[in-house]
């Protein structure tokens, strides 16, 4: 997109080029020197109207941009999370935490190392409540 946009200011550059090339000419030449002071003014007008020229391209490649770049910008706008992957892994995850919370807790039979882990938690928890 750098290259596509920076096309416009090709002109740019080579009239600004230009300007500096005689703006050269034109400090070696002194102050009394009219051609000098002609040649300036040329290049000065031919500066500021490859400057006009490259800000149109410019604008032209912007417009060209926009129109390729809409299409994609509105189908990313309008696409949509599907919902049922949240609410599925959202159901699984909430029915992990009551299943693990009802075994812990010693409501629900589970398997061997949620009862280590039951254990652990509950001697955990008695010497964190149980005043020393």
């Amino acid at each position: 997109m750098h290259a596509r946009l920076g096309g416009g200011s090709l002109s740019l550059a080579a009239g600004l080029d230009g300007l500096e090339r005689v703006a050269h000419q034109v400090r070696d030449a002194g102050v009394l020197d009219r051609e000098a002071q002609n040649r300036w003014r040329g290049a000065l007008t031919e500066a500021a109207r490859r400057l006009e020229t490259g800000w149109l391209e410019l604008e032209e490649a912007v417009h060209q941009e926009w129109h390729r770049w809409t299409p994609l910008v509105e189908s990313a706008r309008r696409w949509r999370r599907p919902r049922w992957v949240v609410w599925s892994v959202s159901l699984a995850v909430v029915a992990l935490a009551v299943y693990v919370g009802l075994v812990v807790g010693g409501y629900l039979p589970g398997p061997r190392f949620l009862y280590a882990f039951a254990r652990w938690w509950w001697n955990w928890w008695d010497r964190l409540v149980t005043p020393v």
